[in-house]
């Protein structure tokens, strides 16, 4: 097999390695949904009534458990760089297992503690970095739709686990037909089925979907050295391997944090309080289940065309832009108060949501190479697990000082805006030509 193959340029170039390799990423990628927010909040008032916990004490135990990650994922993040892909995927996935087994055994607020600090680490923080790191490092030409690939499959999770979740806690309405489905194991029973769905469909397959790795580093050690050979290592330079320490000089990222802590915080702040935002505009919260489908389906049809823009354009001449959407979503979702607001945001949030995340995880090898991709996005999945803890808790005191969810929605319209505007000012003389290879 030629080198080419490993890096199709096209999607009729792609072969079974490829198909297997993606599937291995999007396979972490769903299931790091058992760690994220969006599953996490859903049994938010089970865990507090389970534990007798205020809105404030859950909300803090969470906060202190994700920060906590935030600083563990500075040294884990780095594994990525110097294990074999399949012992660092194999030791995530038990971590997520054991995880999710320990969520279920819970018995004080203590072990509460515990049990969502190794959700955030291994599956909200690990679980996408490993993958999508992956698809950036043994990519060039291929890497933007191969993560946006991983963004249906997170866009899939979004969808689909609050739905299964919904059906084990006897929550979800069902059809007469449909009646012996109509179950209820608790939120300790599904933690504990989400546990053992993980361990039977990915530790068995681990070894197939990564059986091309010998032949893909041999591949990836022989772009890098051509890449060695041919050009000079001038700031900037796309070619160039830059290590963590180079890019904490690196005023342009510096100027991209705003636009994390606007997509991470704001995102995480709204969807954990998103039934008082319902409840203060006067819509009805017990619908919210049937209004977020609206969202993933969205951003599932997205995913793909965010990959073939960033493949054609390169992530970093998109990437300031990605987030406007969102931006604009904020500002109506704020000012308006028919319901149509919130479906006009959810549509505007899938379009940002697809875009951002394909071009932000693309553009870390874009701008400082591969070799040490691994810690270098640990730079950023930090600050997105850090201001993922502190959104709900800023969002949450603003409303406790006086200030309303549409207020903040405003303001945060706006923020959103200007960061995009920084992010272009850091990246506006970056080189953004699409790389050539031999053969095209």
């Amino acid at each position: 097999m030629t080198e080419r193959n490993w890096d199709p340029a096209r999607w009729q170039d792609l072969g079974w390695p490829d198909i297997r390799f993606v599937g291995f990423g999007a396979s972490l990628v769903f299931w790091s949904g058992i760690g994220q927010t969006y599953l996490i909040g859903f049994f938010g008032a089970e865990l507090r009534e389970a534990f007798s916990l205020t809105d404030g004490q859950y909300g803090q135990i969470y906060g202190a458990a994700t920060f906590a990650s935030g600083l563990l994922i500075l040294w884990s993040g780095g594994l990525v760089d110097r294990m074999p892909l399949g012992r660092i995927a194999g030791i995530v996935v038990l971590g997520v297992v054991i995880a999710g087994l320990t969520m279920a055994a819970t018995p004080h607020w203590i072990f509460l503690l515990l049990s969502f600090f190794l959700l955030r680490q291994f599956g909200q923080a690990l679980m996408g970095h490993v993958a999508n790191a992956s698809m950036g490092r043994y990519y060039d030409r291929f890497k933007g739709r191969a993560t946006g690939l991983m963004g249906v499959a997170y866009s899939a999770g979004e969808l689909v686990l609050p739905l299964f979740c919904s059906l084990l806690i006897g929550q979800l309405a069902l059809p007469p037909a449909l009646a012996m489905f109509d179950i209820d194991i608790g939120w300790r029973g599904a933690f504990a089925v989400m546990s053992g769905l993980i361990a039977l469909s990915v530790f068995p397959v681990l070894p197939l979907l990564l059986r091309d790795m010998p032949a893909r580093n041999a591949a990836l050690e022989a772009r890098l050295a051509e890449d060695a050979r041919g050009l000079a290592a001038q700031p900037g330079s796309r070619r160039r391997q830059w290590t963590r320490g180079e890019v904490l000089r690196d005023p342009r990222f510096w100027l991209l944090v705003p636009m994390m802590l606007a997509q991470s915080g704001i995102f995480t702040g709204l969807f954990f309080h998103i039934v008082s935002v319902l409840d203060e505009k006067g819509w009805n919260p017990a619908l919210w289940p049937y209004y977020w489908g609206f969202y993933p389906i969205a951003a599932f049809a997205l995913n793909p065309v965010a990959g073939w823009l960033v493949d054609k354009f390169t992530a970093t001449r998109l990437f300031p832009f990605s987030l406007l959407p969102f931006g604009l979503g904020l500002l109506l979702l704020g000012a308006l108060t028919p319901f149509a607001a919130m479906m006009l945001c959810l549509l505007l949030l899938a379009v940002a949501v697809a875009f951002y995340g394909t071009t932000f995880n693309t553009l870390w090898p874009e701008l400082y190479g591969v070799q040490h991709l691994g810690k270098v996005r640990t730079l950023s999945t930090m600050a997105v697990v850090f201001v993922s803890a502190s959104g709900p808790l800023i969002m949450g005191a603003l409303k406790d000082w006086g200030i309303s969810y549409s207020t903040q929605c405003v303001f945060a319209g706006f923020f959103v805006f200007a960061s995009c505007g920084v992010a272009w000012f850091a990246l506006r003389q970056t080189d953004s030509r699409p790389l050539a290879k031999a053969g095209d």
